[in-house]
């Protein structure tokens, strides 16, 4: 999955960072009633904080964005004047549009 497939379901997600030991602490120390929390994006520096909580932050706008198949448009048309990354961006656009 791409970010932004993921970032377009932000609503359902969970990211603990302790379950790849990209946290300063460990499973076992997340506060257990967050684990039922939807969304949930621990902190990675503190087991007791859900940076996703509802009371604090509207998803709604980065679902938005992030499911328009015409967010990246600006930055594809300005990496297509690189030489370089032109056959690469091709072969991506071609992808994208012949996955679903």
């Amino acid at each position: 999955k791409s970010v932004f497939d993921v970032l377009s379901n932000f609503d359902t997600i969970k990211v603990l960072w302790a379950d790849i030991g990209a946290a300063t602490y460990e499973l076992q120390d997340i506060w257990r009633p967050l684990l039922s929390h939807e969304p949930l994006f621990m902190d990675p520096v503190n087991p007791v904080v859900n940076l996703a909580d509802a009371n604090f932050f509207d998803a709604r706008d980065l679902n938005k964005f992030a499911s328009d198949p015409k967010t990246l448009d600006v930055f594809r048309r300005e990496a297509m004047k690189l030489p370089a990354q032109q056959a690469e961006l091709q072969k991506l656009l071609s992808a994208d549009f012949h996955e679903d």
